[in-house]
């Protein structure tokens, strides 16, 4: 059931945004979360997430190509693509979090949040989402303050907070 819902979660993250998939990943992330804080322990599948989640966030908007009229592509397509990446990337925290709260030695988090983490650092430097820099802010604290994260993630996700604020100033300047 937990790899379900989190398909669901994912798949609806990655659909063209609207009302209907919102409330749809909000249920799975609400049963994924119910189901977790029962068992404690689950086995999360990462298949759909390396193989379609990820692809789907390091792709670029295409290209505007001119037409025979002289206009270019929509600028309503590359504001669709920011908003399933925001869509995408607020799901897998929310995944995230989930998992450090009730299961917080699980091998999805400690393989995959400082990809995740990353991606969100590259999108936040970017737009200006506030919902999601405060959902990676309260993640990153709760997974450095509450001791129950391992040494070698707490020192990788260490490691991506400094390589931003470093991407950050360098942006800056």
């Amino acid at each position: 059931l937990v790899n379900i819902f989190v398909r669901i979660a994912l798949l609806n993250a990655e659909s063209k945004p609207n009302y209907v998939h919102h409330r749809v990943r909000a249920q799975a992330l609400s049963l994924l979360q119910g189901i977790i804080a029962c068992r404690k322990t689950c086995n999360i599948d990462p298949t759909h997430f390396l193989g379609t989640t990820l692809v789907l966030l390091s792709t670029k908007p295409p290209e505007k190509i001119e037409t025979k009229d002289n206009k270019d592509s929509s600028p309503d397509d590359d504001a669709e693509g920011e908003k399933r990446k925001q869509a995408i990337l607020r799901a897998c925290v929310q995944i995230c979090s989930i998992l450090q709260c009730h299961d917080p030695t699980n091998e999805f988090l400690e393989s995959n949040f400082c990809e995740i983490l990353s991606r969100c650092f590259s999108f936040l430097t970017s737009t200006n989402d506030s919902k999601l820099s405060t959902m990676l802010e309260n993640l990153v604290t709760r997974l450095l303050t509450d001791g129950t994260a391992s040494s070698e993630l707490i020192s990788n996700v260490t490691v991506a907070v400094d390589n931003a604020l470093i991407e950050s100033r360098n942006r800056i300047e």
